[in-house]
């Protein structure tokens, strides 16, 4: 490269994200022409279909493989034979083996190659000591068929064609999701007679095997609720199949669990690794919807506004200095438009800051041409939540309590105050990050033509403002359901698993018949005649009863958003008596309720099993 001079230089890569600190990015002055993600080419059909099977690796006297096991135990009779029975049990695709076994250690693979010897299976140990062409003559063996496996420790994750490769064995912990699926990918290639490449992921008691279903999710979240649904029914589009047997995924359950997936120590590598992404420029919110490694919503929870994340990782003389005014709106930005779950107040801010000013007919114009969900209240919501009317005292000043629009007889404006904040052109940045980043984000996970989409996840404070309420609710105050105050709408959050502490002890009931099918406790010293509790029994159609279920109620691990199920209406409602958590009589309404769409048999099987 230093040495041609020519007028045009393309480079490809299937690596770009690498573990061996070199930066490909800065050899093209972080000219990004085109990027396709490993999942996204399994969709266009670029590569050949997996199909990975996580097995449990070999257990002994009730001990499972794990980050300490000696070399011993990682080649033993047992545990080979055990390799071999799994091996020969999931197969591969084609008449001939040419397989791929990832170890761990430089010991364990040439111990392993000479165990297989023994069981007259050709095999050959490669690792970084060997030379170019041995390398070479290996991958040719392989190829021809005079091996049956090329074991390795890493030394194949990247940089080697190997179309022929129909089955990859991973017996070794994974470190990063980086070299999980660099190894994954090493079976990815096209080739006639190849209908898919065989996975096998020998998962041990490894911390790190959280890992594992976030290598496979395209939204980067560390949602813990949603890894585990990943688990329990995985979903990859096309014929690719993600399967794990019931120890193992116990094992990566129990994995997620123990997790610190926000930890600074996460949140510094993603921002590093982006930076240097990037062109070593400080990361905005749209480079990490863009190229990150971190969801922007993890962004905005962990350190409520993008700046303060720069702080942590840039020196103070490589950020701005912004007032408390500044910093304030930075968090409103945030908060209600870079993770917004509802486009239009985005697309709205972002036109007045374009044009200046726009009438309720030309929004309502771009919303149709862009077929944006949007009824007759709507406007007055967004109008509310601009203007910062919407919000409770405390919001509002946490906010900066100023006023970003004004609407006078349908003309809609900036206010004097925030053109005065936008006059300042690296304050004026951030701001139009927080739109771009926002609209970006929104489009990729969300379906802005319908106000809920059926299967996604949202928070009560998402609901109360998408549902048009006219003030910010509490969580306190909007509990497991809350009509709003005109009767037009309720929304109910049904925590499935709950909490010991958890005031009504008879929800523990709260759960599904089947998939379109439910039944759910009122709150406690309701009766059929309670105001709410009779407008939910009389809810024979659909429409007003708006369904939202999350799995657990432990906040630190499912977080504090719920699945949206769609509309629900009542089949019975029954008055009873029972028990509260002090063991006084309550009275509470059951009712048996009826979803207006089944839930999807994945996201069932992830809130039932």
């Amino acid at each position: 490269m230093n040495y041609f001079k020519p007028e045009f230089m393309l480079g490809m890569t299937a690596t770009p994200e690498r573990t061996d600190g070199v930066n490909v990015y800065e050899y093209f002055d972080y000219n990004v022409a085109y990027e396709i993600s490993l999942l996204d080419a399994l969709d266009s059909e670029l590569l050949a279909p997996f199909h990975y099977i996580g097995v449990t690796d070999f257990e002994k006297d009730g001990e499972i493989i794990d980050d300490t096991t000696e070399l011993r135990r990682l080649v033993s009779d047992e545990r080979v034979n055990y390799l071999l029975e799994k091996t020969n049990y999931y197969g591969y695709s084609g008449p001939k083996l040419h397989g791929l076994i990832f170890v761990s250690r430089i010991d364990e693979g040439e111990a392993l190659v000479k165990a297989l010897a023994t069981r007259d299976i050709a095999a050959r140990f490669i690792s970084g000591k060997n030379s170019v062409e041995e390398r070479e003559r290996a991958v040719a063996d392989l190829e021809d068929g005079t091996l049956a496996y090329i074991v390795t420790v890493d030394v194949f994750n990247e940089g080697v064609d190997i179309p022929k490769v129909n089955q990859i064995v991973m017996m070794r912990p994974t470190v990063s999701s980086i070299i999980f699926l660099q190894q994954l990918g090493r079976g990815l290639r096209k080739i006639d007679g190849k209908e898919y490449v065989t996975i096998i992921d020998f998962i041990g008691n490894y911390s790190n095997n959280y890992m594992i279903p976030m290598a496979f999710d395209k939204s980067r979240s560390s949602n813990k609720e949603r890894i585990r649904k990943n688990i329990i029914s995985p979903a990859v589009t096309g014929v690719s199949t993600i399967n794990f047997e019931q120890v193992a995924r116990q094992q990566i359950l129990r994995a997620v669990g123990d997790a610190k997936l926000d930890s600074a120590a996460r949140f510094k590598d993603a921002y590093n690794t982006l930076k240097q992404k990037i062109g070593n420029k400080i990361p905005m919110l749209v480079d990490f919807v863009r190229m990150g490694s971190v969801a922007i919503e993890d962004v905005v929870d962990k350190y409520k506004n993008l700046l303060a994340y720069q702080l942590k990782f840039e020196t103070l003389d490589a950020v701005p200095n912004f007032d408390s005014q500044k910093v304030k709106l930075l968090s409103y930005l945030s908060k209600e438009i870079a993770v917004s779950k509802r486009i239009l107040e985005i697309d709205i801010l972002g036109w007045l800051i374009e044009f200046g000013q726009i009438s309720d007919t030309e929004i309502k114009s771009r919303f149709d041409d862009a077929q944006y969900f949007y009824d007759a209240e709507t406007l007055d919501s967004v109008e509310r939540i601009l203007n910062m009317s919407y919000f409770m005292k405390g919001t509002a000043e946490k906010y900066g309590d100023l006023p970003l629009i004004e609407r006078t007889n349908g003309v809609w404006q900036l206010t004097d105050d925030f053109k005065k904040v936008l006059s300042d052109n690296t304050f004026k940045t951030y701001v139009l990050d927080a739109i771009s980043a926002g609209r970006l984000n929104l489009l990729q996970n969300f379906d802005p033509s319908v106000r809920f989409q059926i299967g996604q996840k949202y928070l009560r404070t998402d609901v109360i403002k998408m549902l048009d309420w006219d003030k910010e609710q509490t969580g306190q105050n909007v509990g497991g359901y809350m009509k709003r105050p005109d009767d037009k709408f309720l929304p109910a959050f049904i925590t499935l698993d709950k909490t010991d502490n958890y005031v009504n002890l008879v929800a523990y009931e709260d759960g599904f018949i089947n998939r379109d099918t439910m039944v759910w406790f009122s709150k406690n010293q309701r009766t059929l005649k309670s105001p709410t509790e009779k407008l939910i029994s009389e809810s024979n159609e659909f429409g007003f009863i708006k369904m939202f279920v999350k799995k657990s109620g432990v906040v630190a691990a499912d977080g504090k958003d719920f699945y949206y199920l769609g509309s629900a209406k009542v089949l019975s409602a029954e008055q009873e008596t029972k028990r509260d958590a002090k063991d006084k009589e309550t009275t509470l309404i059951k009712f048996e309720i009826r979803l207006e769409h089944p839930v999807n048999q994945s996201l069932y099987r992830a809130l039932t099993e």
